[in-house]
């Protein structure tokens, strides 16, 4: 305003076994002022197993529709118009991280220091959490742009200040320190221990008083369109004829007031329709009794909190009127300020994607660490999402974490994500005489030991293939896999020495020239980006020479020789994702570690990653998914097994059901005693026919598969369907029909031996499937791995 100037089967068993064998907890004997609250350890064991996870389902499911729909965005993870199993096991990735906390979802209420109901939402997960605070007879829902955005990787909570939005009425004067301490109360109430302040207009000040409260938890204030200069005042009178105005008629003032000052002509018209019908109809004692506080703050009051704040202020303003920052500076020199332009006061509102992006630049320094590696080396990472198992990402000879850059938000949505510049590399450190994949190796290990990470899986390209061999022999109890992007072809293929003699002559000489020479020779294929490929070029020749060529020399070691030995060493899976440049030995690999898998991309170069991504993206993920990961399963306690004879046909299972939690009971983390009840329970006699009640599409099993998998879908109750089961290529293009018939009610499977509609082998990769009947459409993705 100072512009104005889990697999999805153990969780079904496991809830019928719960509602056998575990007392219920109400809600409300958790969290008594919640309206409707998602909290990860419901029953309060010090864990968070499946049955919290279930409870929230069952509170969720019970809820009148209106609560329901509005809850459905915060937990359909999996994007279906519902809440079922599959977004449990999404929570449950989120919420089984580091040590068990309370974690809440949906919509929650607490009582501020006067007694007032404060209500609050939160989404996501991640630290620090950000807390949005909203502007002047607003609300939460003016932050309904950013709340998706942020929340794939921080916990989000927004707040309904006292006399806003849900929140509870009653006080004499709203003023920016009984605010503040709203905020307060709802950081206390979440167990939160470091957070981002985010407000808009009067959330500025009202974010300054909270950070005052609680210096040790806030780490950055940030302000949507306020303290444009702090010494710019309003006169007098002014004030006087406003508050005037504003006490005869609130609503009407309100929107004269808002309509005048805090649009401009690019503002959308609908949305300041919209704005103005929605804030002229607040409480009139609210708006009169806060913006005369707001007068007041804007007249000298801000100066006083400036000062006392001790984190970081940064501001995201208009530029309807320019930032004073040397201004605001004299009375707290941390802070700083950016612009946007073309927009009025509702800054988040009228363009969200800039505002996202720019706040998004302003809170990268929280994903962002350091750490001494074992010789004493800064290692620069970066960390993004919440989940386990972490993926670490390792880039490749002089390259830098950014090589990862399209992998990030992708993956960052499911699990941890960590990237890291080696030593000598992008933003780490020099100084090193030999840099030696067992050196890169322990860069690694210094990371992961930093963090504190469990379980990781280990992802490198090039150079960052024998990196992470190097690491995961160095951690062989965290690391669960090692993911190579295009090395390991043939680890019998040697260079010929004078060949290598040769090169190194080349690189000592002069290391750009033949860097750019090497890569643009080797790397590249005719359907490269030219654009990426001089980038590339450019970005790589500029390395420091002398991590270039000890490092290059290296490499040509592990090729000709050290690779055999770190293959044998490694006890994780290793799979690569390779160029289909060259051909990928399999067999031969598997002479030294009979782990060994691949699958190749085709019409890509070397940098897999980044020419193909979202091929590379879909494989990626596969592969974590074909491993069970993320995802342990607890059970808190299971006295008995009951009498499960009915629970294949109470909860509706299938035959490719059962036979899909067999095949994932191997790779669960589960005890003997609750396989064991599983097991009893998927042996129960099935009584009855099962007859669907909607058209059901079923992941393929297996998956990744070779040489043929199994696709199971249902048809519901009524009439015969005709349905379509089409599989297709990632650019549309049909591959094979496997079903184009009627098909009456029930479950029905049909097998896919990886050939097209010629009976031609298919090359590996990531395919598609779709099923239609009726206005049912669903599609699916499928791996061949060779």
């Amino acid at each position: 305003m100072r512009a104005l100037k889990l697999s999805i089967i153990p969780c079904i068993i496991l809830f019928l076994l719960a509602t056998l064998i575990v007392p219920r907890i109400s809600f409300s004997q958790v969290q008594p002022n919640a309206h409707f609250t998602y909290c990860g350890d419901i029953n309060e064991d010090g864990q968070i197993n499946i049955f919290d996870l279930l409870e929230m389902l069952h509170l969720l499911r019970s809820e009148p529709e209106n609560d329901r729909q509005r809850q459905i965005a915060n937990v359909d993870k999996s994007e279906d118009g519902d809440v079922n199993i599959f977004d449990l096991l999404a929570l449950l990735r989120l919420l089984r991280t580091g040590e068990p906390e309370k974690i809440y979802w949906g919509l929650g209420s607490v009582l501020s220091e006067d007694g007032t109901e404060i209500v609050y939402q939160v989404q996501g997960s991640g630290s620090p959490a950000l807390v949005f605070v909203h502007g002047w007879v607003c609300d939460k829902s003016y932050w309904d742009n950013q709340v998706p955005y942020f929340s794939e990787k921080y916990k989000v909570v927004t707040v309904d200040l006292a006399g806003h939005g849900e929140s509870g009425l009653g006080r004499t004067d709203y003023t920016m320190e009984a605010f503040g301490k709203d905020v307060v109360a709802v950081v206390e109430e979440l167990g939160l221990d470091q957070v981002v302040l985010i407000g808009h207009s009067m959330g500025g000040p009202t974010i300054l008083e909270a950070a005052i409260q609680m210096p040790e938890k806030t780490l950055k204030v940030v302000v949507a369109d306020f303290f444009h200069n702090i010494e710019d005042f309003w006169p007098q009178e002014v004030v006087d004829q406003y508050m005037a105005w504003f006490n005869a008629d609130f609503a009407a003032t309100c929107i004269n007031f808002v309509s005048t000052l805090m649009f401009v002509p690019a503002t959308d018209s609908s949305l300041i329709e919209w704005i103005l019908a929605d804030m002229s109809s607040a409480p009139p004692e609210v708006g009169v009794s806060s913006i005369e506080n707001i007068f007041g703050v804007i007249n000298g009051g801000d100066t006083l909190a400036f000062k006392e704040v001790q984190a970081p202020i940064v501001c995201i303003n208009s530029d309807m009127s320019s930032t004073e920052v040397e201004v605001n500076r004299k009375y707290n020199p941390s802070f700083d300020a950016v612009e946007m332009s073309d927009v009025g006061h509702f800054v988040m509102l009228e363009d969200p994607e800039t505002f996202n992006r720019l706040l998004d630049e302003i809170l990268v320094e929280f994903e962002r660490g350091t750490v001494l590696s074992e010789d004493g080396t800064e290692i620069v990472y970066q960390v993004r999402g919440s989940g386990s198992p972490a993926l670490v990402f390792v880039h490749g000879w002089v390259c830098d974490k950014s090589y990862w850059d399209n992998q990030v938000p992708y993956f960052s949505e499911k699990y941890k994500v960590v990237t890291v510049d080696l030593a000598g590399h992008g933003e780490s450190g020099l100084g090193r005489t030999d840099y030696t994949m067992e050196a890169f190796g322990k860069d690694v290990v210094a990371v992961v030991e930093e963090l504190g990470l469990d379980q990781v899986v280990l992802i490198g390209h090039s150079m960052g293939g024998p990196t992470i061999l190097e690491a995961a022999i160095q951690m062989p109890e965290k690391t669960l896999k090692v993911v190579v992007a295009d090395f390991f072809h043939n680890i019998e293929d040697f260079w010929p020495q004078e060949v290598v003699d040769q090169y190194m002559a080349w690189f000592n000489a002069d290391f750009a020239a033949t860097c750019i020479n090497f890569v643009s020779t080797l790397m590249f294929v005719p359907a490269t980006d030219s654009s990426l490929i001089e980038w590339i070029l450019a970005d790589m020749s500029s390395a420091p020479p002398e991590v270039g060529v000890s490092s290059i020399e290296n490499i040509f070691g592990v090729i000709n020789g050290g690779d055999t030995l770190a293959f044998k060493e490694v006890q994780a899976p290793i799979v690569c994702i390779n160029s289909d440049m060259s051909s990928t030995e399999v067999e031969v690999n598997r002479k030294y570690n009979p782990s060994f898998d691949a699958v190749e991309m085709s019409d890509v170069g070397h940098f897999v990653m980044l020419e193909d991504p979202e091929t590379f993206n879909s494989l990626l993920d596969s592969l974590l998914v074909e491993s069970g990961y993320p995802g342990e399963l607890s059970v808190s306690s299971l006295a008995s097994t009951g009498n499960n004879r009915s629970l294949p046909i109470i909860m509706g299972l299938t035959e490719s059901d059962i036979k899909y939690i067999e095949k994932m009971l191997d790779r669960l983390n589960l005890t003997s005693e609750e396989e064991s009840i599983i097991r009893q329970a998927l042996n129960g006699t099935i009584t009855g026919p099962i007859l669907p009640k909607a058209s059901i599409l079923g992941q393929n099993v297996p998956n990744p598969f070779n040489p043929s998998t199994t696709v199971s879908f249902t048809v519901p109750v009524g009439p015969s369907h005709a349905v379509s089961l089409k599989i297709f290529d990632l650019r549309g293009k049909l591959i094979r029909t496997l079903v184009n018939e009627l098909k009456e009610t029930g479950t029905h499977q049909v097998i896919w031996d990886g050939t097209d509609e010629s009976g031609r082998k298919v090359a590996s990769g990531v395919y598609l499937y779709r099923m239609k009947a009726g206005e049912f459409v669903q599609t699916r993705k499928m791996v061949i791995l060779k």
